[in-house]
């Protein structure tokens, strides 16, 4: 998710165009037409898809082009952990249980995603984009004062209880766990991760969502990379929804991951877009995006989003 750089509108503003939270009206309103007639045009066809490594500097932010290059859909991403090809090196890369996060925030201001998106929704505050906004604090002080509660404007466990959402307090809890273990081989964590992205398509964009009812870019593709039993030191779904948070810069950065360059590109990999990291995607092959932007989960054109950047991540090497 992407770091919050204005207040008020210009929060709403970046809701509206950017995969995540708070990147530059500016830099995302760039991407926010192409973003859309993407999903429309990916929606309105039915495209839902079919279920040589190089070390490159961590933090490049080139951009490439349509000319870099399409990987066969049949290409290996087993031969992707290099010449760390045993048993004990590709096991120590994987996990067998992602540890959850604290969860159970109180929600505010200081974050987004699903609980303010229900919280929002309850209220039947249409058009704020999970934007814990002026207008959403006055409408749950107004709750809480019409339900005899402590007037706030901060929705705790009481407040969220009373609001009836349907769904747990602690609902931020939410991770996936892998289904394979971890010696299994590297084409096999690139098969859950896409697999599960897949199994996510038709459900809604949820600014900040890490689910389990929506998603933004980085929620979706970090949750997949679980799904396919690898983790990202410092990054956590409990940090994701933290407004000031940029998940898919701290995932493009890790020094925990793998660069390749985008020529390379291969299934399973993370593709970028914006030296802001405004969007990020998951690579099916076939120059094809399983990506998280309004108003659902699809599949899409690599290039739908114009040239991303000339470096991507292998969450399997």
């Amino acid at each position: 998710m992407n770091r919050r750089s204005a207040a008020g509108t210009a929060l709403l503003v970046v809701a509206l165009v950017s995969c995540g939270t708070g990147s530059s009206p500016a830099a995302s309103a760039s991407t926010s037409s192409a973003s859309t007639a993407s999903a429309s045009a990916s929606l309105a066809s039915g495209s839902m898809g079919s279920p040589a490594s190089g070390s490159v500097a961590t933090g490049s932010v080139a951009t490439g082009s349509a000319a870099s290059g399409s990987v066969a859909p049949g290409s290996s991403p087993s031969s992707a952990a290099g010449s760390s090809s045993s048993s004990a090196a590709v096991t120590s890369l994987f996990v067998a249980t992602v540890p959850r996060p604290a969860g159970c925030l109180v929600v505010g201001p200081a974050i987004v995603g699903v609980k303010v998106y229900l919280v929002q929704k309850a209220l039947g505050l249409v058009n704020h984009h999970e934007v814990y906004d002026r207008a959403t604090t006055a409408a749950v002080k107004a709750f809480q004062t019409s339900h005899h509660l402590a007037v706030t404007g901060l929705v705790d466990r009481t407040t969220w209880t009373a609001l009836k959402t349907g769904y747990d307090f602690c609902m931020d809890q939410f991770t996936t766990q892998p289904t394979l273990a971890p010696a299994s081989p590297a084409s096999a964590h690139v098969a859950a991760m896409i697999a599960w992205a897949r199994s996510r398509i038709g459900l809604p964009y949820i600014w900040g969502g890490a689910g389990p009812i929506g998603y933004d870019c980085s929620g979706l593709s970090l949750q997949a990379m679980y799904a396919g039993g690898r983790v990202v030191p410092g990054v956590t779904t409990d940090k994701h929804v933290q407004g000031s948070f940029n998940t898919a810069k701290a995932i493009y950065t890790s020094p925990a991951l793998k660069h390749v360059p985008l020529s390379q590109r291969r299934p399973g990999d993370l593709v970028f877009w914006g030296t802001d990291f405004h969007h990020m995607a998951i690579y099916l092959g076939s120059d094809r995006i399983v990506e998280a932007v309004r108003p659902v989960i699809h599949t899409a054109s690599l290039w739908s989003h114009g040239n991303p950047l000339l470096t991507v991540v292998r969450p399997t090497a």
